[in-house]
C-alpha cells in the first residue's frame, strides 16, 4: 500500500486513492524509512508498476547484503573465500526469508554490516571522530577533514533513514562501544566519540518523523491509535531458543520435528514473530564462540581485540534484546513504542557469522600451508556453504504461485469490471467496516486484506485507510452500523457510488446483506471469480433525488448536537427529507450558504474544528 500510494501520489504522506472520502494520511503512524522508500521511489521511474517496484527492491536486498557483508570482511583483512562463505550464510538467513516482503524494510537490512563495521572502529579507538591538538593538552575537535568521518556520518544518516529498529539498536551498540572504549583506555573520548554518532542517528530519526510531529500539534493527538505497551517489550522479545533450534519446516525430519515439538507443546508461552529469529547450525556455533571469547583472551592473538569487541557486543545485544532484559527496562522507564526486541536477532547474526569467519581465517593461517591442504580447505568451504544454506532455507519458503496467481487475476478481473461500470474516480464503500491500521480480524478477513481493491485499481478511490481514531474513520464505523437502507442514503449523499462486499467478513458469507441490496438497489451484482467478493453499483437513488429535486431551500429543523459534533465533525447537520438525511455538508464559517454540485457528490469534507455554529443553512440546489 505504502509502496502504490507513493507512486499514485508522489509520496507516501498523503493518498487520495483512499481513506475516502477525505484520503488517507498516515501521520499518525510515524514512518521512519524513508531511505527505503527513496530508493523504490527511483525504482518507479524506470518501472512504475507497484508490485515490480517491490519486488524489485526485495530482489536487490539479496545482492546488497551480500556486498556490504563482503565489503567489511575485506576491511578487516580477510580473505574472499572465508568473507564469501559469511557474507552468502548472512545473506540467506532465515530471517531474510521469513520476513519476505511482507516486512519489506526489515528484510532489507544490507546496512547493518556498515554499521557493525563503524562500531568496531569506534571499539578500536574512535579517533577518527576527533583530531587532537598537540599544541593544547586534552584539546579534541571534530575531524571534518578525514573522510572516514565524512563517511561515517553519512552512513549514520542512513541508518536514521531506514528504520527505527536497526537505528536503535545500533544507537545503543555504539554507547556500548564507547563505554567499553572509555573504560579500557581510561580516556573519555571513546564515550563522546559514540555521543555525537548517536546524536546524529537520533536527529535524523527526527527529521524522518517531523511531519508526524508537525501534524499531531496542529491537529491533536489521536487518541484512537493502538496503544503500546511496555508488556509488548517482553511478548515480543527474543528467546535465546528460538535462535539456536533449527528453522520451522527444516529439511531434515528429526530437526522438522524438534522444532514442531517446541512451537506446538502446550502452554509454550512468547511463540510468535521471534520464531524467524533462527540462526542455523552455523550461525549458532559462532554464537557460541563468541560467548567462549569473552572468557578465553589470548593477547597474542592477532584478533584478539577484534573477538573481545565482538563478544561484548553479542552479549550486550541479548541483555537488549531477551525476554525480561535491557529492553523491558527500556519500555518500562522511557518508551515502548520499540517493543519487538527478537529483530536485534540479525545483529546478533552479523556477529556469529563474524566470529565464524574469524575462526576459519585462524585455522587456515595456522594450519594450512601446503596447495594440497589449500585445495582441500577451499572444497570443504564449499560444502560448508552449501550445508549453510541448506539448512537456513527450506522448501516452505517457496510461496504457493498456484494459488497467489488465481487469487492475483480474481482480484484484477473483479476490480476491472468495477472501473468499467462507475464513472473515473468513483468512492467505493467497503463493508465489513474493517479498522486501519493493526485490526483483529474481522471473522476470515486477515488485517489489510481491504486493499486488494485499491491495489488493483487506477481511478476508483476506496473508504478503507482512513486512520483510526480520526473523523472518517469515526464516520465509516457509525455509517457501517445503520439500517441498510438508511447507510444507502447516507453513503450516496457523501458521494460513494458503490459497495464493496468481501464475503469473508461475514458469518453467513454476507448472503442477508445481498439479499437486502439487490433488493433495494434493483441491480445484480459484480462477482470475482473466486466468489468471494461482490460489488453492488449504487443507481441514482430515484427517490431520494425526486424528493431533493421538488425542494429549492431547506431550514435546519433540528438543533446541532454537541456530543455529534465531538464525534462527527463541527458542522453535523440533518436535513429532513420524506426519504432520509444528508449528514455532514460541507460549511465555510463565513458564509451561510452551501453549494451542492450534484445530488451524489453532495458533501464536500472540507471541515474546519473552529466552526461557529450557525443558526440555519440555506442549501442551494444545482441540477445541472
Amino acid at each position: 500500500m505504502l509502496i502504490k500510494g507513493m507512486i499514485d501520489n508522489g509520496w507516501f504522506l498523503h493518498n487520495t486513492f483512499i481513506g475516502m472520502p477525505s484520503g488517507l494520511d498516515i501521520h499518525d503512524f510515524p514512518i521512519t524509512d524513508n531511505f527505503h522508500l527513496l530508493f523504490v521511489k527511483l525504482i518507479s521511474l524506470f518501472f512504475p508498476d507497484p508490485a515490480t517496484a517491490m519486488n524489485i527492491y526485495y530482489l536487490l536486498t539479496f545482492p546488497l547484503t551480500t556486498i556490504t557483508s563482503l565489503f567489511v570482511f575485506r576491511y578487516f583483512k580477510f580473505s574472499y573465500a572465508t568473507s564469501i562463505l559469511g557474507s552468502l550464510l548472512f545473506t540467506f538467513l532465515p530471517y531474510h526469508l521469513f520476513r519476505g516482503e511482507a516486512h519489506i524494510f526489515l528484510s532489507a537490512y544490507y546496512l547493518i554490516p556498515l554499521m557493525v563495521m563503524v562500531i568496531l572502529l569506534l571499539f578500536r579507538n574512535g579517533a577518527f571522530v576527533f583530531k587532537y591538538d598537540e599544541e593544547k593538552k586534552n584539546n579534541l575537535r571534530l575531524n571534518f577533514r578525514d573522510h572516514k568521518f565524512i563517511i561515517v556520518i553519512c552512513l549514520c544518516i542512513l541508518i536514521g533513514s531506514a528504520g527505527v529498529y536497526y537505528a536503535f539498536f545500533g544507537c545503543f551498540l555504539l554507547l556500548v562501544a564507547g563505554i567499553s572504549g572509555t573504560i579500557s583506555r581510561k580516556k573519555l573520548y571513546p564515550l563522546l566519540a559514540s555521543g555525537i554518532l548517536v546524536s546524529i542517528i537520533s536527529i535524523t530519526l527526527l527529521v524522518n518523523i517531523a511531519p508526524s510531529i508537525l501534524y499531531t500539534y496542529k491537529c491533536g493527538k489521536n487518541m484512537g491509535i493502538p496503544k503500546r505497551s511496555s508488556a509488548d517489550a517482553e511478548i515480543y522479545g527474543m528467546k535465546i531458543t528460538q535462535m539456536i533450534l533449527p528453522i520451522d519446516g527444516h529439511r531434515i525430519s528429526y530437526f522438522y520435528n524438534l522444532k514442531k515439538t517446541y512451537n506446538q507443546t502446550p502452554n509454550r508461552p512468547l511463540i510468535n514473530e521471534n520464531f524467524s529469529s533462527s540462526l542455523g547450525a552455523i550461525g549458532s556455533l559462532g554464537f557460541f564462540i563468541l560467548i567462549g571469547w569473552l572468557f578465553y583472551k589470548s593477547s597474542k592473538d592477532f584478533n584478539s581485540e577484534l573477538k573481545i569487541s565482538l563478544g561484548i557486543l553479542n552479549a550486550s545485544a541479548v541483555f537488549l534484546g531477551t525476554i525480561g532484559g535491557l529492553g523491558t527496562l527500556f519500555a518500562l522507564l522511557f518508551s515502548p513504542q520499540i517493543r519487538a526486541y527478537n529483530r536485534i536477532s540479525v545483529y546478533i547474526a552479523f556477529f556469529s557469522f563474524f566470529a565464524v569467519v574469524i575462526f576459519l581465517e585462524e585455522y587456515y593461517h595456522k594450519h594450512i600451508k601446503s596447495i594440497k591442504r589449500k585445495v582441500l580447505f577451499y572444497l570443504f568451504l564449499a560444502v560448508l556453504l552449501t550445508i549453510g544454506l541448506l539448512d537456513q532455507t527450506t522448501k516452505y519458503f517457496v510461496p504457493d504461485y498456484a494459488s497467489i496467481k488465481a487469487d492475483y487475476f480474481s482480484d484484477a478481473d473483479f476490480v476491472s469490471k468495477i472501473e468499467a461500470s462507475v464513472l473515473k474516480n468513483a468512492m467505493i464503500f467497503q463493508l465489513p467496516y474493517v479498522a486501519f491500521p493493526e485490526s483483529w480480524p474481522v471473522y476470515k478477513i486477515a488485517d489489510y486484506e481491504h486493499f486488494k481493491g485499491y491495489l488493483h485499481s487506477k481511478t476508483l478511490r476506496w473508504s478503507y485507510g482512513a486512520i483510526r481514531g480520526r473523523e472518517d474513520d469515526k464516520w465509516q464505523k457509525m455509517v457501517s452500523k445503520l439500517p441498510i437502507d438508511e447507510l444507502i442514503e447516507t453513503i450516496s449523499a457523501a458521494g460513494f457510488r458503490g459497495i464493496y462486499l468481501d464475503r469473508y467478513g461475514f458469518e453467513d458469507m454476507g448472503a442477508e446483506l445481498e439479499t437486502k441490496l439487490s433488493n433495494l438497489l434493483e441491480t445484480r451484482p459484480i462477482i470475482s471469480l473466486d466468489k468471494r467478493l461482490v460489488f453492488f453499483e449504487i443507481p441514482e437513488y430515484k427517490y431520494i433525488k425526486k424528493s431533493i429535486q421538488k425542494v429549492q431551500e431547506f431550514k435546519v429543523k433540528k438543533r446541532l448536537i454537541q456530543e455529534d459534533i465531538d464525534d462527527y465533525y463541527s458542522a453535523k447537520v440533518n436535513l429532513n427529507l420524506r426519504a432520509g438525511s444528508i449528514d455532514l455538508l460541507e460549511c465555510d464559517r463565513d458564509l451561510q450558504k452551501i453549494q451542492i454540485i450534484s445530488v451524489i457528490h453532495a458533501a464536500g469534507w472540507a471541515f474546519d474544528p473552529k466552526i461557529k455554529k450557525p443558526a440555519k443553512f440555506v442549501v442551494i440546489l444545482d441540477n445541472g
